[in-house]
């Protein structure tokens, strides 16, 4: 059953198509708030994502490992290329 399928009681004029037009309205009201819901669940899940990649990312960043190979790729840097051999 849908919103839709009160349309012919919500159209009577007494009691009961007052009725059904409340409930609808309220229905229409339960599924909007849904839909922010939903919407608000996937931005948290957007930043839960971001805020755990940065984790990881400083995670590596700050290892050893990582600090030692960012050491030998700036002497790498800094050390004079030689000319191929001809």
């Amino acid at each position: 059953m849908s919103i839709d399928d009160l349309d012919t009681v919500a159209a009577r004029g007494d009691e009961l198509g007052e009725s059904a037009r409340a409930l609808q309205q309220m229905a229409r009201e339960v599924l909007a708030r849904e839909q922010r819901l939903r919407e608000q669940v996937q931005q948290l899940r957007i930043e839960i994502d971001h805020t755990k990649k940065e984790h990881e990312v400083r995670e590596i960043t700050e290892s050893e490992y990582f600090k030692d190979l960012q050491e030998k790729a700036g002497k790498l840097r800094r050390t004079p290329r030689q000319a191929p051999a001809s």
